[in-house]
């Protein structure tokens, strides 16, 4: 049998003092003594068993919670990471990186379907993608990598590939390839510039 978390130990200490303290005011109540002081710590283990019932995270360890999104304050805010350091980070700056970002935003690599959930969106991804170019040598470690953009250094690996899918599909809308006609053309002004 699992063991009980600390949450529950001390709503079970909480429920115990509840039960207790309601036998006690209807002991008050059936020998009509009305204490406004019992009343009130009555109303206080009343709030303070509504606010464990609310809280989820409370009583576990930092490392347990849900980590931040440290990815979106890398990349929206400038006092956490300025123009010189994103560059330095991902080897592009932040318009680029925005102008990047609008050709790939709807491929299917980069969102969540009915049977993957994935959080981030295209951003993330090609954060993910990014890092992991401009990395080199043994910095270039998943769990590095993880705590540097907030995400679980388990599915590092998972972003840049679906952002290189998602890129490479880009290959047949961003670049054109000429035609027989302009492949004449092109010779034909390359030798008139330079003589043949």
């Amino acid at each position: 049998m699992p063991r009980s978390s600390g949450r529950q130990g001390e709503l079970r200490e909480t429920e115990g003092l509840l039960r207790e303290r309601a036998e006690a005011a209807e002991l008050r109540a059936l020998f009509g003594e009305d204490d406004q002081f019992e009343d009130k710590i009555d109303e206080y283990v009343v709030v303070e068993y509504g606010y464990l019932k609310t809280t989820r995270y409370s009583f576990r360890s930092q490392a347990n919670r849900q980590r931040e999104r440290r990815w979106e304050t890398l990349l929206y805010d400038n006092n956490t990471l300025n123009d010189t350091e994103f560059v330095a980070h991902f080897c592009l700056n932040r318009v680029s990186f925005f102008e990047l970002i609008t050709l790939f935003k709807e491929d299917a690599h980069v969102h969540s379907s009915g049977a993957r959930l994935m959080c981030g969106g295209a951003e993330l991804h090609l954060m993910g993608l990014l890092k992991w170019l401009s990395w080199s040598r043994n910095d270039n470690t998943c769990l590095k990598v993880g705590i540097f953009l907030g995400i679980c250094s388990g599915s590092v690996s998972n972003y840049p590939a679906r952002a290189a899918g998602a890129v490479l599909e880009l290959e047949a809308v961003v670049i054109a390839r000429p035609d027989a006609r302009e492949r004449t053309a092109t010779t034909r002004h390359v030798q008139l510039a330079f003589g043949s």
